[in-house]
């Protein structure tokens, strides 16, 4: 314990230092200012957002987006209030800038890799790169491979096979889209030929 200048007895702090006032500013605690999340409640009648689309009707909350084209985005100019299904063509999303063609919206794949989405509020520049799976050819040149698209440049690794010779098996052997169109001989057939191509063309329809 020390003295003031008056000769009263000078009452320290608990810890027993002296502190230093800076004349003109209130003295402040470290965590003067600051709240805690778990000791602030919201007074009687109010919560913590602002989200409600329609506050005098408690069954509906949530605002939906007219979706014209069913690709899941909808048009951020039409939009409705209602609970907590979106009806029949509404959807939660508004980023689809054309609501009258389903291919286009945001997470719209190149489908013509020109290196363009078919977002139009994506500017031009935007590239995208998909992979699946091709086909060509017909009969037996049918073939599969992968089509891929990268930064707008296309490649397809399916290649057709090589056409044969048809016969009458049920496959379009000389792959031009007809099955067991061989054509027929020439010349003049031998004695009992005759006889024997027409029973081969009964087999080839299935009959005996």
């Amino acid at each position: 314990m020390g003295r003031r200048r008056d000769g009263r007895p000078e009452l320290l702090p608990i810890d027993g230092l002296r502190h230093r006032r800076r004349r003109g500013r209130p003295r402040r605690c470290r965590h003067e200012g600051r709240t805690s999340a778990a000791t602030t409640t919201p007074p009687a009648g109010h919560i913590p957002n602002a989200t409600d689309c329609n506050d005098t009707n408690p069954a509906v909350f949530n605002v939906y987006y007219h979706d014209a084209d069913g690709d899941g985005y909808g048009n951020a100019g039409e939009s409705i209030c209602a609970g907590a299904t979106p009806p029949a063509g509404y959807v939660v999303k508004n980023t689809d800038c054309d609501d009258t063609l389903p291919a286009v919206h945001p997470l719209a794949p190149d489908a013509q890799c020109d290196g363009l989405r078919r977002q139009l509020q994506r500017p031009p520049s935007t590239k995208s790169s998909w992979t699946t799976t091709s086909t060509c050819g017909v009969g037996a040149c049918a073939s599969t491979g992968f089509a891929h698209c990268a930064v707008g440049a296309f490649s397809d690794t399916c290649i057709a096979g090589a056409p044969g010779t048809e016969t009458c098996n049920g496959i379009d052997d000389n792959c031009d889209g007809t099955v067991d169109n061989a054509a027929a001989p020439t010349g003049t057939p031998a004695r009992g030929a005759v006889a024997d191509l027409r029973a081969a063309r009964r087999r080839c329809r299935g009959r005996a």
